[in-house]
């Protein structure tokens, strides 16, 4: 009976130890989840000061998966390099390592440059590691997009872009890009008012843009070229690191003229592959008609 007695006091002793470690632990997560807004804070706050980047934003819900922040804002407030009406982020648990899942915005807003080869987007930047020296490669993550938008700089003039998608952005995305380029230049051509509508698709970390593109007037003063109408579609593919590119664009236009030679009609075919060291390709070219020197051929 002693005995007996004494396992069941144990049992008791247990069971209280239990009762209080249990409601400890239930006490430390209540008080986790009462506190999880200003926990979040915090670790987006040192992040962003860890990278020296300038930015506010409002913590709308911050749930156990998905995380939501609204009113975004990178870099100078009067000119800021982005912003984004909101974001959501969902995190699932490798082990114990949280990781990013997935990613949805919307009413984004970007700006950058391209400058001799070199992409600049301010605030953006110092979220990549200057240390790393791995080739460029697309995250692993659900991606969904709407209403994106980025004005690019460049050398050849300013670029209008917006992107809406969905999916795994290094397999599986499906999106489209509309851009525009109100007036296009270098090495001394011209090309005005370029609108293009292209299909985006990522397989296997490669993205491919298809679509077409269309411009008022291409002209080349040195070359002596003039094209009225400018036309292409275009089916492109890119390496993973977009340091290599083939594909096909199907040019046509309403007339070419060239010296004293004029073609009604123009229509050709460019298939290429090459890197930016190194292209390789075949062109072929033919027009409804041709004028040159009172001659006239064709309808």
């Amino acid at each position: 009976m002693e005995d007996e007695d004494g396992e069941k006091e144990i049992r008791r002793g247990w069971l209280r130890w239990l009762g209080v470690g249990t409601g400890s632990l239930a006490l430390v997560l209540a008080a986790l989840w009462t506190q999880r807004a200003p926990i979040a804070e915090n670790f987006i706050s040192r992040e962003l000061n860890r990278r020296g980047v300038q930015g506010s934003y409002d913590l709308a819900d911050i749930g156990l998966r998905t995380q939501r922040i609204e009113n975004i804002v990178l870099g100078d407030p009067a000119r800021p390099d982005l912003t984004a009406r909101w974001v959501e982020v969902d995190i699932a648990f490798t082990g114990l390592a949280p990781q990013v899942a997935a990613v949805r915005a919307g009413g984004v807003r970007m700006r950058g440059s391209l400058r001799n080869g070199v992409l600049n987007l301010g605030e953006v930047d110092k979220f990549r590691d200057p240390k790393s020296a791995a080739p460029f490669s697309l995250p692993d993550i659900l991606l969904a997009l709407s209403d994106a938008r980025l004005r690019l700089d460049t050398d050849a003039g300013a670029i209008g872009m917006q992107i809406d998608g969905q999916g795994n952005l290094r397999s599986g995305f499906r999106g489209r890009l509309a851009a525009a380029m109100p007036n296009a230049g270098g090495k001394g051509c011209g090309l005005a008012n370029l609108r293009a509508m292209l299909d985006i698709a990522m397989q296997d970390g490669r993205p491919h843009l298809s679509g077409p593109l269309r411009g008022e007037a291409l002209a080349c003063r040195d070359a002596g070229i003039a094209i009225a109408k400018p036309a292409a579609d275009v089916d492109v593919r890119f390496g993973k690191a977009l340091d290599r590119w083939t594909g096909r664009v199907d040019l046509m236009g309403e007339a070419l003229r060239s010296g004293g030679m004029v073609l009604a009609r123009p229509a050709g075919r460019i298939d290429f592959d090459g890197t930016a060291d190194a292209i390789a390709g075949r062109a072929r070219i033919g027009a409804a008609a041709l004028s040159a020197g009172g001659a006239l051929t064709g309808p």
